[in-house]
């Protein structure tokens, strides 16, 4: 690692370029402690991406990598998903969309052979979760 000092729109600006992958970065990866998928997860068929979408795809993607790598219980409640999102106080058609969000990415991740199946729980004649299962590995 080493720093230089250059002119960047006309400010000296210090730049630090790393010549090596960090020991941290390292470590990490011999924990398990990093999740990585590819991009194309993201790009779901026909679908608008908002600022609610982006981040309702990212968590939901983000989950389903984590219990894959970590051999969690494989259900997400939609709860938890609004939560981490910031939409539980939002109406029940925008609820309705982001469902049809996560139900169009689980999709997707089953085309792309990340998951086998899913399936969609009801409690109380409440959506509560969404559970799937996956290849070992």
């Amino acid at each position: 690692m080493y720093d230089r000092n250059l002119m960047i729109n006309g400010q000296a600006t210090t730049v630090i370029y790393f010549d090596r992958e960090s020991p941290i970065l390292t470590v990490a990866k011999m924990k398990k402690q990093l999740l990585t998928y590819d991009l194309k997860l993201l790009n779901v068929p026909k679908q608008h991406n908002s600022v609610d979408t982006i981040a309702v795809k990212n968590y939901v993607l983000h989950r389903v990598q984590e219990i894959k790598l970590h051999k969690l219980t494989s259900t997400i409640t939609f709860d938890d998903i609004f939560g981490k999102c910031r939409l539980i106080d939002v109406d029940n058609k925008k609820k309705q969309r982001m469902r049809k969000v996560i139900v169009d990415l689980m999709n997707h991740l089953k085309n792309n052979n990340e998951i086998l199946d899913y399936e969609i729980h009801k409690k109380f004649n409440k959506f509560y979760s969404i559970s799937f299962t996956y290849v070992l590995k």
